[in-house]
């Protein structure tokens, strides 16, 4: 009977089943398969030879084969079109739509079933669901601020850090303009200008009060005004805000530290410069007066007389260099130093300097040597200012050289500028000293400075001057095997 009434389908059904992509297929009552379509043998995978005639347990797999028969059983009793979904996701996902049809009589016969594969909407509607799960956590716990407000800048969303910065209860906001529940916020403010412009806003510093416990507590945030768009349409206001306060008040201790080292240091500076100003006439007295008796301008002096005048003139002289070192740095600190450029020939200036340690090289039997070439080199710098660098670096060589050791002074014409080297054959520098060594009172051997003089300010005033001819200096040594300390002008500095 059921054969009967399908054999007489017309032909467009019969195309409407041969080229839809979905599923299409018919079962008698007892679940015995009457016709399917391609599509639908291809997702069971069968001819439709090996399905047409065959019950739908020999064609279903059973995982779906009972939930699809208990289904064709409800709709034949009820008589009403269903709509049912069989698989799973990790799978394949089914919706199914399902009619039942009637014999002559009246009674069911059979049910067609419509099936579409959905696995891929069951997939991103799943996604959506974890997605909006970890968005909810993330807006619940996350410690910053978030408000999300309409084009009418009406509150529709908050988390939990919002309402603790306001000290509000969600229903405070939501569904409320933002306007209405800051009434002191201005309508050409933050708000209106994201509106107007589309464009995200970044706001600093907001200083906010806030009550815990009964007292006043100052408050500073950072509040970001992000426009959420829809292609070109703005949709509403994304607010995150976040509590800077302890950043802002580690700054505020940072820059009050800062404030008082200043202090302290133009403080030193001017001690420094004060002191040393005021040494300067008595050291110039003392001297005096020991020329005086050097000259015997009241009589003549012993041995032992002339021995403590020696000593007294060392000493002076040794205050002396403290005293003009000091001066120097107080007037580099304060930035008065300005250099009196001149076209200088530099070999000149280098044997210059070099003549004025020989006595001290003599006296340490040190060799001094020069190579510095036969052609003039002629840079633009302070002569007095360049020269007081080569010369403190010539007196620091011979100084820390052992007796009978050789100290070189070379200068190395090159492509960048000029390079000038001071090479000694004293101890070495220690390399965890090297990075400190142009620092301002910094000594690698307190107890050698002791001994050969100094306030640790020569090799910082070097650097300085040096700076100020935007130059570098630096050093190379090896623990044994002496030092190199080179100073290199830039090309700038010809003339």
């Amino acid at each position: 009977m059921a054969d009967r009434d399908f054999q007489g389908n017309d032909a467009k059904f019969q195309a409407l089943m041969a080229h839809s992509p979905d599923i299409i297929s018919i079962r008698d009552r007892h679940g015995v398969y009457l016709d399917i379509n391609p599509a639908g043998a291809e997702a069971i995978g069968k001819p439709v030879s090996e399905i047409v005639g065959r019950h739908a347990s020999e064609v279903l797999p059973p995982d779906v084969l009972e939930q699809v028969l208990a289904d064709d059983a409800r709709l034949l009793t009820d008589r009403v079109p269903m709509t049912s979904e069989t698989g799973s996701v990790e799978h394949q996902v089914f919706q199914t739509k399902k009619f039942p049809f009637f014999g002559e009589d009246g009674a069911p016969i059979g049910v067609m079933g419509i099936s579409r594969d959905i696995t891929a909407e069951r997939h991103q509607q799943r996604e959506l669901v974890e997605q909006r799960r970890l968005s909810e956590t993330l807006l619940a716990h996350v410690p910053a601020g978030i408000a999300f407000l309409d084009r009418d800048l009406i509150f529709r969303r908050v988390n939990r850090a919002y309402c603790e910065m306001w000290q509000m209860a969600p229903d405070q906001f939501i569904g409320r303009q933002v306007y209405d529940v800051f009434p002191r916020i201005t309508r050409s403010g933050h708000f209106d200008k994201v509106l107007a412009t589309h464009e995200p806003l970044e706001v600093k510093n907001v200083a906010y009060p806030q009550r815990q416990d009964g007292a006043v507590r100052e408050t500073v945030w950072d509040i970001t005004f992000v426009p959420v768009l829809e292609g070109d349409e703005l949709i509403g206001i994304q607010v995150f805000t976040v509590e800077v306060s302890p950043r802002v008040e580690a700054e505020r201790l940072k820059d009050e530290r800062l404030r008082r080292l200043q202090e302290v240091d133009r403080l030193k500076d001017d001690f420094v410069s004060a002191t040393s100003h005021e040494l300067r006439t008595p050291l110039t007295s003392i001297m005096g007066f020991a020329e005086f008796l050097q000259d015997e301008v009241e009589g003549p002096l012993t041995e032992g007389q002339r021995a403590f005048l020696c000593a007294i003139q060392g000493s002076v002289l040794r205050l002396q260099r403290v005293v003009d070192d000091l001066l120097d740095f107080a007037r580099i600190e304060s930035g008065t130093v300005e250099l009196q450029r001149a076209d200088v020939d530099l070999v000149e200036l280098l044997r210059r300097e070099l003549v004025t340690v020989e006595p001290q090289a003599r006296d340490k039997d040190l060799t001094l040597l020069a190579d510095l070439g036969d052609s003039p080199v002629v840079a633009n710098v302070d002569p007095q200012r360049l020269g007081q660098v080569v010369l403190n670096l010539l007196a620091n060589a011979v100084k820390f050289s052992a007796p009978g050791g050789k100290v070189a002074l070379r200068l190395i014409p090159e492509v960048q500028g000029p390079r000038i080297e001071v090479v000694d054959t004293g101890p070495g520098i220690p390399p965890e000293s090297i990075p400190r060594l142009f620092e301002r009172f910094y000594q690698v051997d307190p107890s050698l400075t002791r001994q050969h003089g100094g306030a640790g300010l020569g090799l910082a005033i070097a650097r300085a001057l040096v700076e100020a001819h935007e130059g570098l200096i630096g050093v190379e040594s090896e623990l044994g095997r002496g030092s190199t300390f080179w100073v290199s002008l830039p090309a700038s500095a010809a003339p």
